[in-house]
């Protein structure tokens, strides 16, 4: 089967497989440019079966409408990683300052995670908050630092829980995210155990 290349503004991108409109622009190579830029339309049929049956084909598409590259989907999907991680910030927080004093209480996750690895009863506390969710300090760890190394200002409603939306469904949409997100499993689980959390499901 023929190689694609999805073209997206600057971005190209490498398929196996790829779904061609007849008003997407295309060019098909085979070591040479067999068909130059032109509209799918504009190719016959045997020209374009011969092509995606080949496996030393290139086809390169420039569809008729663009869809975001694949940077474009990581910056997205960073965001609304980080946008859920705040979700959790205040979940845990709130949980965390239940039945404290207002000077006991911590307004940043960033602080009270600092503050435990000094002090062993806000440890004590905080760790056993956590555990609620299945969740240890090097879960935080990477969440804090994960959201921290980008200074992002995250508002993103879409992740919001939602009347509308159930909160499954939500946790899935959010876990989906992994898939371009490009963190390694230990991240995943962090984040897979944050969603949980967020969204109250399994």
């Amino acid at each position: 089967m023929a190689t694609y290349l999805e073209k997206n503004g600057a971005c190209y991108e490498r398929k196996t497989n790829l779904q061609v409109h007849p008003e997407d622009r295309i060019s098909i190579f085979d070591h040479v440019n067999i068909v130059p830029m032109t509209k799918r339309s504009n190719v016959n049929e045997t020209t374009w079966q011969n092509a995606i049956s080949n496996n030393r084909s290139l086809i390169v598409v420039e569809k008729n409408v663009p869809g975001p590259c694949t940077g474009a989907k990581f910056l997205q999907n960073t965001n609304d990683i980080c946008h859920v991680i705040g979700m959790m910030y205040e979940k845990l927080l709130t949980d965390y300052n239940t039945d404290l004093t207002n000077e006991q209480c911590f307004r940043s996750i960033s602080r009270l995670r600092t503050a435990a690895f000094h002090d062993g009863y806000i440890w004590t506390r905080f760790t056993n908050k956590l555990a609620v969710y299945g969740m240890e300090m090097w879960h935080i760890s990477l969440l804090v630092t994960y959201k921290s190394s980008r200074n992002i200002q995250v508002h993103r409603p879409y992740w919001n829980i939602r009347p509308d939306v159930p909160r499954l469904e939500q946790r899935q949409n959010a876990l989906a995210l992994l898939n371009t997100a490009n963190q390694n499993s230990r991240f995943a689980e962090a984040f897979q155990l944050c969603t949980s959390c967020v969204y109250d499901t399994q």
